[in-house]
């Protein structure tokens, strides 16, 4: 039985980070954007903000995310762009 690697660890992560479908489209959302507030973000999903929080903070515990206060508003964006490249990339198999 082999050792997962940290990266392997990492990937997996993301991946189940990912998993949910709600927290997909806030990824999405904040990629899709220079930067963004979770009240814009509860907005557009038609979510509590509280709710849409906890899901902008489990994506920044794997570093998928980042934020920036100014003020009383928390500004989200993309940490990793080769990450959010990828799950764009990966979205178009299934639209085809």
């Amino acid at each position: 039985m082999s050792m997962v690697s940290e990266a392997e660890h990492r990937a997996a992560g993301c991946h189940k980070k990912l998993g949910n479908p709600v927290r997909y489209k806030i990824y999405r959302i904040v990629g899709d954007n220079k930067e963004i507030t979770s009240n814009k973000i509860a907005q557009l999903i038609d979510r509590a903000q509280s709710t849409v929080t906890q899901h902008l903070n489990n994506l920044k515990e794997d570093d998928m995310i980042q934020s920036r206060r100014e003020g009383p508003k928390v500004y989200y964006k993309i940490k990793r762009e080769d990450i959010y490249r990828m799950v764009v990339e990966f979205e178009k198999i299934f639209q085809r």
